[in-house]
């Protein structure tokens, strides 16, 4: 934890080596993952377009896209309206009721509003897109736990960390409900990468002399409570993707660990993690005008899809998560 100008202590995800092959993805999958990215990041940017309370028609416009993308997915579609300065905004989920485990619920989220003057392709275009990708491998696979992949809306400033932030109301009334949720992922700006030494950065106070110096991994990053989550999903998604994936634990005052909608969840008391390619530590596109489509890298991104459809599979599986 950072203290007084001291490093951050890290606990790391042994990079363990894998049995057997290493994972791949066949031609044929990582193509149909890709079209389905390109088509949806593809809508959300150039269709829709910027995204926030400033712009009510675009925000109600992509609550509205969503919804519909849940809907033909054969999902149950859920819409958590609320009011912030007198302006209607939502979240919209959409759910797959477990076969075996109903009351057990596995919830993978991300926001869909943006900055102002950015269509945010990767913050957080890439993360919906990806979100409404892994939605409809797991409505084909019909999961024994309840699944609920949720599109939240105002984590951008100013709402953010605040009563009004999306994820917080929806969060605060999972808990109000006293529901089960035994997993939550946040997939926030996933499209990002960067082979080229050094073209990854991290916070001051986090050591991260063990940590690659090459933007081309996805980070997977929590607090201490969340690690056996975090240790999991690093797990499932490891044997599924060639993406190099990178998971970390800090205290959560440090840089970039509480900045997305799973820090909602742990004020909530569920366990929940960050999925991302560390946005500001690595994409110069961040919360500006050139944050757009041609920006993003599919062939990554669709690797990063098929992994987290990994970690679905694995955590909606009561006899996989939590280990008894």
């Amino acid at each position: 934890m950072a203290d007084s100008g001291r490093s951050a202590r890290i606990l790391c995800v042994p990079r363990e080596p894998l049995a057997g092959p290493p994972p791949s993805v066949s031609p044929a999958e990582q193509a149909d993952i890709e079209a389905a990215l390109r088509r949806r990041l593809g809508h959300l940017t150039e269709n829709i377009g910027e995204r926030n309370i400033l712009r009510p028609a675009t925000l109600r416009g992509a609550a509205d896209w969503i919804a519909a993308e849940f809907q033909a997915l054969g999902m149950k579609v859920q819409r958590q309206r609320y009011l912030v300065a007198g302006h209607p905004v939502e979240n919209v989920a959409g759910e797959l009721p477990g076969r075996t485990a109903a009351d057990e619920i596995v919830v993978f989220g991300g926001h869909y509003d943006t900055v102002p003057g950015t269509v945010g392709a990767d913050d957080n275009g890439s993360g919906i897109a990806a979100l409404l990708t892994v939605a409809g491998r797991a409505a084909r696979q019909q999961p024994e736990r309840t699944v609920r992949v949720v599109a939240f809306v105002n984590e951008e400033p100013p709402f953010f960390h605040s009563s009004a932030m999306g994820s917080v109301v929806y969060a605060s009334s999972c808990q109000e409900r006293h529901e089960n949720i035994v997993g939550m992922l946040s997939v926030d700006s996933i499209g990002c990468y960067d082979n080229r030494p050094n073209s990854q950065s991290y916070p001051e106070t986090m050591a991260a002399d063990r940590l690659p110096t090459a933007g081309d991994f996805l980070a997977f990053a929590t607090n201490r409570p969340s690690f056996p989550l975090l240790k999991e999903a690093v797990w499932a998604f490891r044997r599924a993707s060639p993406l190099p994936v990178e998971g970390v634990a800090l205290g959560e005052d440090v840089a970039g660990v509480a900045w997305s909608d799973h820090w909602s969840f742990w004020r909530a008391g569920y366990p929940a993690l960050f999925v991302t390619d560390t946005a500001v530590f690595r994409n110069w596109h961040y919360h500006t005008p050139s944050d757009t489509f041609d920006q993003v890298d599919f062939r990554s991104l669709a690797h990063a899809a098929h992994g987290l459809g990994s970690i679905l599979d694995h955590l909606s599986s009561p006899s996989a998560w939590p280990r008894r």
